[in-house]
């Protein structure tokens, strides 16, 4: 199998995890992992199946060099690139027609670090992709939000808010700080 980042290269067949077989391009080395291959480790993991993995953490926004489109090694087809999220920076190729993943040299062992290595099928999932679009906008709006009123006011509001969790007293507090807001502008 040759690799999608560089035609003249045969990819070796090595086992990445116990049970995962990958091949692994010896120019970049980077990761092809075959369906089938991704597949038959992933149902023998202990707690599968997993739903849409959390996204916890403010995604970094793309600064990918590598935006190059890579030939799926499989199927011949164009490859889509989809965001990971968890604070990473790259993106996961996946072929839809094989249901292949390709990673570059170092981003297996990132995603790993992070313990979703055994959620790329959840990763290149429209629900997943659309949670990140959902908090790259808020990301947006909390640096507008920001820049407006300032951090110190922003951390109190966010401080504040926490606080409140319950319903009935959210609803009160929020009655109470217009009530204070009213004040302070008939006393100016």
């Amino acid at each position: 199998m040759q690799s999608p980042v560089d035609p003249n290269s045969t990819m070796i067949q090595r086992e990445i995890e116990p049970g995962l077989i990958a091949y692994t391009c010896p120019k970049s080395g980077g990761f092809w992992i075959d369906h089938e291959h991704y597949w038959k480790w992933l149902l023998k993991q202990p707690g599968f199946p997993k739903s849409t993995p959390a996204i916890d953490d403010m995604p970094v926004l793309d600064e990918e060099e590598h935006n190059r489109p890579l030939i799926s090694p499989q199927s011949g087809r164009l490859m889509t690139k989809y965001r990971v999220g968890h604070g990473l920076k790259f993106r996961v190729d996946h072929d839809s027609i094989s249901g292949g993943f390709w990673l570059d040299k170092g981003e297996y062992e990132l995603i790993r670090e992070r313990n979703i290595h055994d959620e790329l099928h959840l990763i290149c999932s429209p629900e997943y992709q659309l949670e990140l679009a959902k908090l790259d906008a808020k990301a947006v709006m909390d640096q507008r939000v920001e820049a407006l009123l300032g951090p110190e006011r922003c951390t109190l509001i966010r401080n504040l808010a926490s606080k409140l969790e319950d319903p009935q007293i959210q609803s009160v507090a929020i009655a109470y700080l217009k009530q204070c807001l009213d004040e302070a502008d008939n006393q100016t």
